[in-house]
């Protein structure tokens, strides 16, 4: 059993009680970690770490810095011990992470290597993170090149940002999983007002008609119009049924990237149905006498698409605390709100066809 107890304040330096959690000199706020667990305040835990652990420190500081993890790869992986992933505008792309839990300085071999890995891996940027120092050449070789380099000292100032100073090393599997997910759906319900705002935007020049409001088959037409709306409406519960139970499954189990992504697309599918059929909604110019319900009707799912995007808001909101959310949105209700206006325009539908003696 590991008990790290810091004996200074990782801030100041300042002298701390045994069972203190904040400096009284300059407030620093940290976390004693016990009961086996480690936790890291300077350079010299960093290098009492095993190899794994210090890898594990570091995936936990990609991770709130915003990154996504591919998974961590074995020795034998040409020099890459972690592959991360920005989703973020300008820098979006993969990222080779090499771990270096060093007593002396890296020298330029080994920064050669990684920049070759970058090369061939045909990554955004090779980052070497090591608990000492870069000699000169080093340094030298990655300047102006796709390499960064972070020393020992870069390092704590990392981990102090991002509030891993003192914490626990190795989050949970569910603590990774909510990181993962926030950063996959960061910007997702914006990304989905815009569609919506692009959608009701357009001009309509090719709308559909359904011919002569004197003809009888013009109200057949639009019935089967709206039968087939219908169906497509009808996809929208079972497939949000089953994300939500994806949803909540993913944040049980194993946290990956590729589970994040499977998570987002299906977030984005739903919405993408929902804003085709409301596109088809919009384009269409029914028969005057059905004008108002099918109005009624437009308007109501424009109001569930926006409830749909008002949640994912909120499941944002509840990642972006740290938060574990269980979905259970009864989206489908909405749907009850308008089946009066659906009955209404069935039944002018058929008294319309009755009135021009068809059956």
């Amino acid at each position: 059993m590991i008990d790290i107890v810091p004996l200074n304040c990782p801030r100041c330096g300042a002298p701390l009680q045994r069972d203190s959690i904040r400096c009284e000199f300059c407030g620093t706020n940290f976390s004693v970690v016990r009961n086996g667990a480690k936790s890291i305040t300077n350079l010299d835990e960093l290098n009492r770490l095993g190899g794994h652990e210090f890898e594990d420190l570091i995936e936990q500081l990609l991770i709130r810095m915003g990154f996504a993890t591919e998974g961590r790869k074995s020795a034998a992986d040409g020099g890459i011990d972690i592959v991360a992933v920005s989703g973020q505008p300008l820098l979006g792309g993969r990222y080779i992470i090499q771990c270096k839990r060093y007593t002396s300085s890296v020298s330029s071999p080994i920064v050669r290597d990684l920049y070759g890995v970058v090369m061939a891996e045909r990554a955004n940027k090779g980052i070497l993170i090591t608990t000492s120092a870069f000699t000169s050449d080093a340094i030298e070789f990655a300047h102006e090149k796709q390499i960064e380099l972070i020393d020992g000292v870069r390092l704590i100032d990392l981990l102090e940002k991002h509030s891993l100073l003192g914490a626990e090393i190795g989050g949970s599997t569910s603590q990774i999983a909510v990181v993962t997910l926030r950063n996959e759906l960061a910007g997702l319900a914006n990304d989905f007002e815009s569609r919506l705002k692009g959608e009701e935007s357009s001009l309509i020049l090719d709308g559909k008609a359904f011919g002569n409001e004197n003809l009888a088959h013009t109200y057949k037409a639009y019935s089967d119009w709206f039968i087939g709306i219908n169906g497509k409406l009808s996809e929208i519960p079972p497939a949000i049924t089953v994300l939500f139970q994806n949803y909540n499954e993913f944040q049980k189990g194993d946290a990956d990237l590729v589970g994040a992504r499977r998570i987002r697309a299906e977030f984005e599918e739903v919405f993408r149905h929902l804003l085709s059929i409301y596109g088809q909604i919009r384009r269409s110019r029914p028969p005057r006498v059905l004008v108002p319900s099918h109005e009624v009707y437009r308007k109501g799912i424009r109001s569930f698409i926006i409830d749909y995007v008002n949640f994912i808001k909120t499941i944002e909101e509840a990642l972006e605390r740290g938060g574990k959310q269980s979905l259970s949105f009864p989206m489908v209700l909405h749907f009850e709100e308008y089946q009066q206006e659906i009955d209404k325009e069935n039944t002018i539908i058929r008294e319309m066809r009755r009135k021009h003696q068809i059956r």
